[in-house]
């Protein structure tokens, strides 16, 4: 993965961008780790912080799904080291618990972007993210799987 210089216009517009899509996975899950099921005040930062939206699929796999709310579910630390130790236990977990995605990821995790060069515009994925955050406090919408 290609890091960048925070002082860019790109890196600045890729964690808004970052920051976006973790607030939409914070909504989704109401601040709960899927797991587990800790639950985390949400106007308090530093206990936020032990809740982790995680990539399903890697970005380091597929860079296109970066930012794609499928793409994402939120678990607390302990949860957290446990889907990234034991990645089989965590696919059937998946499997079980989000069929939805499971099958998003069966589906995604080996396709690659047709050609190697992806640039996705962070600036246009941070507006559509923080619309879509706006959206779903206001309705109070659960996570689709």
């Amino acid at each position: 993965m290609m890091r960048h210089h925070a002082n860019t216009p790109r890196a600045k517009a890729v964690l808004k961008a970052n920051h976006a899509w973790s607030d939409c996975i914070h909504v989704i899950y109401n601040n709960t780790c899927a797991r587990c099921k800790r639950k985390v005040l949400a106007d308090n930062p530093m206990l936020r912080s032990l809740l982790h939206p995680h990539h399903i699929i890697s970005v380091g796999v597929n860079p296109s799904l970066r930012w794609a709310i499928l793409n994402g579910i939120l678990l607390c630390y302990e949860c957290h080291c446990w889907a990234t130790d034991h990645p089989a236990q965590c696919d059937e977990w998946l499997r079980n618990e989000f069929p939805t995605l499971w099958q998003f990821m069966q589906d995604n995790q080996f396709k690659r972007p047709r050609f190697q060069v992806l640039r996705i515009d962070a600036e246009q994925a941070y507006e559509e993210l923080a619309k879509l955050k706006a959206k779903l406090v206001k309705m109070g919408k659960q996570h689709p799987a």
